[in-house]
């Protein structure tokens, strides 16, 4: 039996319900505009609800670090304030094992006065004791947060469901964009502007746009740890000072380079930067390591899980009990080496534009570059105060498609 064909009239379409999606139409809700969300599985699950939740404002890098890093800060804020999420503040500590990467940490600090400083050999070990005699130093980042990874963009798509003027439409598969039309099935919508949101997945719909032949597909690797000593904060080692250009352009950069590809040679080649976020319950997210298998490779590596695994030991000195391991996919932009783009954004026609996240920040960004393309799109700045919206309390954050009641739309 045939579904019958409707159409829906809005003024801006988001194709693609992950958590960068979702950003977008929360971003057009805020300049008071109609949205209409399709997403084409039953909830999301693919980056989304597979990342650490580790908010890296510390990373983000910009002349004006201030600007940069505090007001996507507060997007982030507010928006879990309206929809019940938890938010954890206690920040980010990267552990120096040497002069090189005390060196890289000292310069960063330098620049972000009030938001980062330099721990003490005593006090670095006074918080993390089991980390040995070898940590000279830690970079405390003051502003960096913590979310549920698996429940925050349920919670964020809960208010454009509860949206009067925003719609959302799951187990829409789109097959066709173009000119002010999304064909999804039996659904069109007609949009004075398109932003699609594909993720880091192969779709059909992405061979009908201009290619983007420099974007590389990768594997990372992560793991979900039971419940272990509790930790003051996210944590992490020098090695991730070279997956950041905030830190890799830093001066002492390139002696820090060299030491670690003499000393943890596998580590540098494949990412395996271990970041420790902590969970509500106790447990422990563990990232990340990527596989060196490129596309869509079957198979985990279980080497770099051995990497990962071990990195992490000698941080926590304690056995750890390896309770969920999964994997997700990631972009390279193969023009971009030192990886100092956040997203890849491409215009195919007027009032189309497609964002896709390219690095680990782009988590932290997301609701700041949703501002950004609506302005871009719109040719306006965002308000200067976002519309008052009713607060939403979510108690049962479960990531399902049938938590999520769709409001009608415009229908023609």
């Amino acid at each position: 039996m045939h579904s019958p064909k409707r159409t829906i009239e809005t003024d801006v379409c988001v194709v693609g319900g992950g958590v960068i999606g979702v950003a977008h139409a929360l971003a057009a809700r805020r300049r008071g505009l109609g949205v209409v969300l399709l997403e084409q599985d039953a909830r999301a699950q693919a980056a989304s609800v597979r990342h650490s939740g580790h908010l890296f404002f510390t990373a983000l890098a910009g002349a004006d670090t201030d600007a940069v890093s505090l007001a996507p800060r507060e997007l982030w804020l507010e928006l879990a304030r309206r929809c019940g999420a938890r938010v954890g503040r206690d920040g980010t500590i990267i552990l120096a094992r040497s002069r090189e990467e005390l060196e890289v940490m000292e310069a960063v600090a330098s620049e972000r006065p009030g938001r980062a400083r330099m721990l003490t050999r005593r006090e670095a070990t006074a918080l993390l004791p089991a980390a040995g005699d070898r940590i000279l130093g830690a970079l405390f980042g003051l502003t960096d947060l913590l979310v549920d990874p698996r429940s925050i963009t349920a919670a964020l798509t809960r208010l454009l469901a509860n949206d009067a003027q925003a719609r959302v439409e799951f187990r829409a598969h789109v097959h066709a964009v173009g000119g002010g039309m999304v064909q999804a099935g039996p659904l069109s919508v007609r949009a004075g502007n398109v932003i699609v949101c594909p993720g880091a997945e192969d779709h059909g719909l992405l061979a009908a746009l201009p290619a983007a032949e420099q974007l590389v597909p990768e594997t990372v690797q992560m793991l979900r740890l039971a419940r272990s000593h509790p930790l003051p904060a996210a944590i992490t080692t020098g090695i991730a000072l070279l997956e950041h250009p905030a830190f890799a352009e830093a001066p002492g950069a390139e002696a820090l380079r060299t030491r670690l590809e003499l000393e943890r040679p596998g580590q540098v080649e494949h990412g395996v930067a271990p970041l420790l976020a902590p969970l509500a319950d106790g447990g422990l997210i563990v990232s990340q390591a990527r596989s060196p298998a490129r596309g869509r490779a079957p198979f985990r590596s279980e080497r770099l899980d051995a990497l990962l695994l071990e990195a992490t030991g000698a941080l926590l000195g304690c056995d750890l009990e390896v309770r969920e391991r999964w994997t997700l996919r990631a972009l390279r932009d193969c023009a971009d080496p030192a990886g100092a783009q956040d997203f890849h954004i491409r215009a195919p026609e007027s009032g189309v534009r497609v964002v896709r996240a390219l690095s680990q920040r782009a988590l932290a960004l997301c609701h700041w570059q949703a501002e950004k393309t609506l302005g871009e799109l719109l040719d306006a700045p965002a308000p200067p105060t976002p519309p008052v919206a009713p607060v939403l309390t979510v108690t049962d954050l479960r990531a399902h498609a049938d938590a999520f009641r769709s409001r009608p739309g415009r229908s023609v």
